[in-house]
């Protein structure tokens, strides 16, 4: 029987990867934010942050925005998931930290 080691499973959680350019990688590590040495998730998280500026600054009204905001996100989640989805099976690691789309 072959138990699981959490230990190597936490240290492949944090390797350095290469991986080329591409655009599953540029999306499920948000433009490459995730790749941020320091707290990579806070990073991806503030790196939305012009995108917000971006939908409130061009929309008129607030109910305009909440449909905006509200399609952006299913938009994102499904390109997120499949971006994802082939960026794991290329660096064979599942969540890796790099990962902030998530």
């Amino acid at each position: 029987m072959q138990y699981f080691n959490f230990n190597a499973a936490r240290h492949a959680k944090k390797s350095k990867i290469k991986f080329p350019f591409s655009f599953h990688a540029l999306i499920a590590t948000w433009f490459y934010t995730g790749r941020s040495p320091v707290a990579p998730g806070t990073v991806g998280s503030l790196a939305t942050y012009p995108l917000y500026l971006i939908v409130i600054n061009s929309v008129s009204d607030t109910f305009s925005a909440e449909k905006i905001f509200m399609l952006l996100t299913v938009i994102l989640t499904l390109l997120g998931t499949w971006a994802v989805a082939k960026l794991q099976k290329q660096i064979k690691i599942h969540d890796h930290q790099c990962i902030v789309i998530d």
